[in-house]
C-alpha cells in the first residue's frame, strides 16, 4: 500500500515589505494533502497586520511552494483601519490547525478491480504446485 509522505511548510513573516527570517516558522509533521487554516501569530510593537497570502493552504509535496505569507504595516498615529475580514480566517490567529482531507477527496492508491485476476493467478500458482508435487512422488514410487 502507499502512504503520504511528510512535508513541511513555512510561515514567512513580513514587516513593510521586507522579510523576517528570524520570525520564520516551518511548521513539520504535516502530511502532503493536509490543509493548514491558521498560523501563529507574531506581531511586533508599533505594526498592526495588513494581509496575508496562501491561506487556506492545501500542502503539496514540493516544499518551496508550501509558504503561507503574513504582512504587517508600520502602525501610524492617526487610529488605524481594522484589518479586512476574510470569512474564512479568524481575525486573530492564534493557533496552528490542519485539516485531513474527506475520503471522498483523496486519491484511491489500490487497485481492486482486477481481484478475479488475482484470485485466478493464485489457484493456478498453487496448481501447478500441486502437479509438480504429486509428478515428482510418481518418479520417486517408480
Amino acid at each position: 500500500y502507499y502512504t503520504r509522505t511528510k512535508t513541511i511548510a513555512k510561515v514567512q513573516y513580513f514587516y513593510d515589505g521586507k522579510l523576517d527570517e528570524s520570525k520564520t516558522e516551518n511548521i513539520a509533521d504535516l502530511k502532503a494533502g493536509d490543509i493548514v487554516e491558521t498560523y501563529p501569530e507574531k506581531n511586533k510593537e508599533g505594526y498592526v497586520f495588513e494581509k496575508v497570502e496562501n491561506i487556506p493552504l492545501t500542502l503539496g509535496e514540493d516544499a518551496s511552494k508550501n509558504i503561507i505569507k503574513v504582512y504587517y504595516v508600520k502602525k501610524e498615529d492617526t487610529e488605524p483601519t481594522p484589518p479586512k475580514e476574510d470569512p474564512q480566517k479568524p481575525a486573530t490567529p492564534s493557533k496552528l490547525t490542519t485539516e485531513k482531507p474527506k475520503p471522498e477527496d483523496e486519491v484511491q492508491t489500490s487497485d481492486t478491480s482486477q481481484r478475479t485476476l488475482w484470485i485466478m493467478m493464485v489457484l493456478l500458482s498453487g496448481g501447478a504446485v500441486l502437479a509438480y508435487g504429486l509428478k515428482r512422488r510418481r518418479k520417486e514410487k517408480q
